[in-house]
């Protein structure tokens, strides 16, 4: 089962309309999202969550639009991420799902390799992250000046769609505990305990719609691979 969180307004991204229901290449980019997760044979089904105010926008003008059928419901989101996805993992649990997968609306492109590799790897693991290296060369800063250059080789930037055992994944977020560590990933939740949180490599082209000059990149990629 797959979750899609789509009920972040961006405030980065400067719009009227949130960033998951631009258009680009004709499609809006939670369509986008949806589709790529919707294209992963092993995915049964998919919930969809939208801040309230989009509930109807979502299911008429996005899945029932285009057809979406692995898409069994949308929901109201929350304040905050972990809110939403607090809400959803509530939500999915009359059906019982062994493994939970969860992708970023804003996210309209990613290898599918990438989630095969997070699902196979779920069988033996709890948790499982794609990840990206990192190319630029990073500063750790304090009080305006460089402390130190951390070796790159060591570190990557985690991406989603991210995978986890659902009954450890439902265990662990508790309201009490995602107010108190407010976790920006789900990965981080297991972290916080001790888990090992796996990683896969993911090589291919994974971006996230963040300010309005992400929209031309994300454009021509999807024109040109999608």
């Amino acid at each position: 089962m797959a979750l899609v969180m789509a009920a972040g307004r961006g405030k980065r991204f400067k719009g009227s309309l949130p960033k998951q229901y631009v258009k680009l290449a004709g499609r809006e980019i939670l369509a986008h999202a949806i589709q790529r997760v919707e294209n992963e044979p092993l995915i049964n089904a998919i919930v969809v969550v939208a801040e309230r105010k989009y509930l109807k926008f979502v299911r008429e003008e996005i899945v029932k639009k285009y057809g979406f059928k692995k898409v069994i419901a949308v929901i109201a989101g929350g304040k905050e991420r972990y809110d939403s996805v607090y809400n959803a993992l509530k939500f999915i649990r009359k059906y019982s799902p062994e493994n939970v997968v969860i992708h970023d609306g804003a996210r309209p492109v990613f290898d599918a390799q990438a989630l095969k590799a997070v699902l196979a790897s779920l069988k033996t693991e709890v948790a499982v992250v794609p990840v990206v290296r990192i190319t630029s060369t990073v500063k750790q800063v304090n009080n305006g000046y460089v402390v130190q250059t951390i070796d790159r080789d060591i570190l990557r930037a985690s991406v989603t769609p991210q995978g986890y055992k659902y009954q450890e994944l439902f265990s662990l977020y508790s309201a009490a505990a995602i107010k108190k560590i407010r976790p920006t990933d789900e990965a981080f939740i297991f972290e916080n305990v001790g888990y090992r949180v796996a990683v896969v490599e993911h090589e291919g082209p994974n971006i996230k719609v963040t300010t309005r000059e992400d929209l031309r990149l994300v454009e021509a990629v999807l024109k040109q691979n999608y």
